[in-house]
């Protein structure tokens, strides 16, 4: 099982292993004032259909909707010939199939690569991306974007981010479910008395430790789902950063390009909000701006300072003399 399959199938099952979690609590919650929570089993295995449901569109979804909702049109060599042929180099040179290519009009450069795999894959560009970038910092954008398809990040990245937003619907299914419990236990305690008051404090015990288990599960499944974008992002990313200072010999002008495009995403009149995204660009689209509010750990990238320094390391190792010629 190679290194992006162990990948999915470990995201899935974290994925599938929650949301089993969560209908068991929520089977309870819904039940237990009126059979005592004999509802769990029930719960349980309908949010275990709901979760294989989910894996198995994460796993075969398309990344067109993300496309369409940020307006992206597909462009060919004759409507847009630089974008067009540097992909095409690129893809020919890592004997790769041609990935469809979008440009995607919103108002921050950035770019990414979504699909299943080499046969289905598509990149896409922002147009301020092609419009703040020389033809040989575009290059080394697109060559990171392709190393993505060939090592198959796209599909990784593509199940985290489905992943991730399934993590936050349980949240709020806990969050919910907390209240339900809190909700029923004050009506309990208005309407048991006498013989069934012992009953009501034996359910009282098992619905008082639910009732927190789910509301830590509402504090801490956002936190989950940033920390597995995250872990999913970061070292795949500077595997990228690499596989395209070898394809295209020139690091530093990736590395030029990743600066200019962490300098624009830090402006303050970046509107950027879709966080659930995040993981998918080339560069951390909050910019600096995240990284003030947020702990590292819950960025979805390294830091560009980091990887242009690695990419200056691959620079020294492959020597200015070849760039020269």
């Amino acid at each position: 099982m190679d290194q992006c399959t162990k990948s999915t199938v470990l995201i899935l099952g974290i994925t599938v292993v929650t949301y089993t979690i969560v209908g068991a609590l929520l089977g309870f919650a819904v039940t237990y004032f009126f059979t005592g929570g004999s509802g769990w089993k029930y719960g349980m295995a309908l949010f275990l259909m709901v979760a294989i449901a989910c894996s198995v569109y994460a796993v075969v979804q398309s990344g067109k909707p993300l496309v369409e909702k940020l307006r992206g049109k597909g462009v060919t060599a004759d409507t847009e010939p630089r974008l067009y042929s540097i992909v095409q180099r690129l893809a020919e040179k890592e004997r790769v199939p041609m990935p469809e290519v979008f440009v995607l009009d919103v108002d921050y450069p950035n770019a990414f690569a979504l699909g299943r795999g080499p046969d289905d894959a598509m990149v896409a560009a922002t147009a301020p991306l092609m419009r703040l970038l020389s033809d040989e910092e575009l290059e080394g954008v697109m060559a990171h974007e392709i190393s993505h398809i060939v090592n198959r990040d796209t599909a990784v990245n593509g199940t985290a981010r489905i992943s991730a937003k399934l993590l936050t619907v349980s949240a709020i299914a806990m969050g919910g479910v907390g209240v339900m419990l809190l909700a029923s236990l004050g009506m309990g305690s208005n309407t048991r008395s006498g013989g069934n008051g012992i009953l009501f404090l034996i359910v009282l015990a098992i619905a008082i430790p639910v009732m927190l288990v789910c509301l830590v599960m509402a504090v801490a499944l956002p936190s989950a789902a940033a920390l597995m974008r995250f872990g999913v992002s970061r070292n795949r990313e500077y595997g990228a950063d690499e596989s395209a200072a070898y394809m295209t010999g020139k690091p530093m002008a990736l590395a030029r390009a990743l600066v200019k495009l962490d300098e624009w995403c830090g402006r303050e009149a970046n509107d950027y909000g879709d966080a659930s995204a995040a993981n998918l660009w080339i560069v951390n689209p909050f910019g600096r701006r995240r990284r003030r509010l947020l702990c590292s750990l819950l960025d979805t990238h390294p830091s560009v300072e980091d990887r242009v320094e690695r990419l200056a390391e691959i620079e020294k190792t492959l020597g200015a003399e070849k760039y020269r010629r």
